[in-house]
């Protein structure tokens, strides 16, 4: 798989962690960060910024609807 790919999963998870956290807590999280370092000390970082919180929310949002569709 490759690294984009990879990124934007780490994106939509990241953004579905923050829209689930505020849904029961009622809390405003728009923003994530998620550090990574492997067994070969390779790092990694993965950023959801507030001006891009949105789109990644539509994003997953997208994929719940279509995942509904084809599993219902």
């Amino acid at each position: 798989m490759g690294s984009r790919k990879i990124n934007a999963k780490k994106k939509i998870k990241l953004t579905a962690y923050a829209l689930a956290h505020n849904e029961v807590h009622g809390t405003d999280i728009r923003e994530g960060h998620v550090f990574m370092c492997s067994r070969d000390l390779t790092y990694q970082q993965f950023d959801i910024w507030p001006d891009e919180f949105d789109d990644w929310a539509q994003e997953w949002w997208r994929r719940c609807e279509q995942y509904y569709e084809q599993n219902s």
